[in-house]
């Protein structure tokens, strides 16, 4: 499989401000970082992940909103695992981080959520790429090969050259999504 690279300037944080504060381990050695102003206290990697596959940059030449950006690589091999699941052993490659704390849905909740790829990006066909997603508690749950599954409520994938945003209907513009259901 070829080289993944992806450039993710990332914003999981409640808009108008998109400022993150740092990065840290928890007491279990888990590498997170700490947000402010966003309604979430820290995203946090449960998985684990080797030194190159997330960099924290400051750089507000490549940075959307704010001074930093977040930039994740995935190469061949990169596949890591926590007490319930391996995706070594399912031939998945990821990095990831997840919110604290969890929001349930109520009311509107706005997202800010932006992607530059490199140049060099290749996804990796007949395989989905995903790029983010937005998860919820208490959002849609079923089934998926006889295993407990539980979507996405926002999804971004490379599939054969092309990106997909796996909502039910967008309107805005190319740089500004919005999903107005």
């Amino acid at each position: 499989m070829k080289k993944l690279l992806g450039i993710l300037v990332l914003g999981l944080l409640l808009i108008p401000t998109l400022a993150m504060s740092g990065t840290f381990k928890d007491e279990e050695g888990k590498f997170g970082l700490k947000t402010k102003k966003s309604g979430f206290k820290f995203h946090l990697n449960f998985m684990d992940h080797n030194d190159y596959n997330f960099q924290y940059i400051k750089d507000k030449t490549k940075a959307r909103a704010g001074k930093y950006f977040q930039r994740f690589e995935v190469r061949d091999g990169d596949c890591f695992g926590d007490e319930g699941w391996s995706d070594c052993d399912t031939n998945r490659e990821r990095v990831e981080f997840s919110t604290r704390p969890e929001q349930r849905p109520k009311k509107n909740q706005c997202y800010g959520y932006s992607l530059m790829l490199s140049k060099d990006f290749i996804d990796t066909h007949p395989t989905n790429t995903s790029l983010g997603q937005v998860h919820q508690k208490g959002g849609p749950t079923g089934t998926a090969g006889g295993l407990a599954s539980f979507p996405p409520l926002i999804q971004i994938d490379a599939r054969q050259g092309y990106l997909f945003f796996n909502w039910h209907e967008l309107s805005g513009s190319a740089t500004n999504v919005i999903d107005e259901s």
